[in-house]
Formats: C-alpha cells, structure tokens, sequence
C-alpha cells in the first residue's frame, strides 16, 4: 500500500515526525503529573524482584515485590512508591501511588511488597493502614492494562521534600 516516489516518502517522513512529536508530548505530561505528586527521591533505588499477574475470586491483580536502597550517605524520606505499567515503548499505561513512608538510614536497603488489585475503590472515609507492615498487606486500586498489550511494571519512590 505504500506508494514510492519523493512524494510518498515526504508523507512517510511527516507521519514519523507526528508519531515522535506525540510520543515526546506524552512523556512530558507523564514528567510533569509525576512532579505534582512530588519527585522522584534522591538517591533511592528500587529493585524490583517479582511481579506476578494473576486472577482470583476478588478479580485481576498484581503483586509487586522488591527492595527500596538509600545509596547515599544521609538519611532519605520516601513517601510514596510511584509504581507504573509501561508499554514497549516505556510509556505509561496508568499508574498509582501507594503511600510508603519510609525513612532510610544511610545505606539501608527494605523490602516492600504490594499487591494491586483491579476495580477495587475504597470509600472516602476508609482509613488508610497507619504503618509501612500495615501498608504491606493493604491492596491498592490500579487501572490495569489488558493482557493483550505488552506491558512491564515499574517502580519509583517519591519524595515531597
């Protein structure tokens, strides 16, 4: 169906141009969402050791597990962990944050496990769990993409400071 010719070849340049041009845009609005609920925290890694995605009797659900490090040599405050479906082209699918509230000592490293279910929503005045080992066993609501799209989990910690 593709034509040949400098004219064809123009419309193919203008349509790969478009294509990167929504491509930059929509990680821009990822970048600036993500600076609303706070930044990514300094010198935090997180690993992401496991993530299974599976089906029971509450509906579709991901569990993500993995550990939170400090690679600096001063204390660091997470409050939340920003985790994000990504698509090929590591563009976000959707995303949630689970509140964390983790303060690390220089060096420490901690392991956290979430699960995350689909159609699950809590009403307003629900509480959230009041510790981090609460929070562990909390499940937390996402929008999870179809199985039919290729799609990995990624994990940030955020920071309000």
């Amino acid at each position: 169906r593709r034509k040949t010719g400098p004219t064809a070849q123009a419309d193919i340049e203008t349509a790969d141009a478009a294509r990167k041009t929504a491509i930059e845009r929509f990680q821009q609005m990822g970048a600036r969402a993500l600076a609303r609920a706070g930044g990514s925290a300094p010198d935090v890694k997180v690993d992401v050791t496991s993530s299974n995605y599976g089906r029971d009797q509450s509906g579709l659900y991901v569990e993500i597990g993995g550990t939170v490090s400090n690679t600096s040599d001063k204390e660091r405050k997470v409050d939340a962990l920003m985790v994000a479906f990504v698509d090929r082209l590591e563009l976000p699918l959707s995303s949630v944050a689970v509140p964390a509230d983790m303060i690390l000592a220089p060096g420490e490293s901690r392991a956290f496990s979430q699960r995350l279910e689909a159609g699950v929503t809590r009403g307003r005045n629900r509480a959230a769990p009041a510790t981090f080992a609460e929070r562990r066993s909390f499940v937390a609501p996402a929008r999870l993409p179809p199985r039919d799209i290729p799609w990995q989990v990624r994990v940030g910690a955020m920071s309000r400071q």
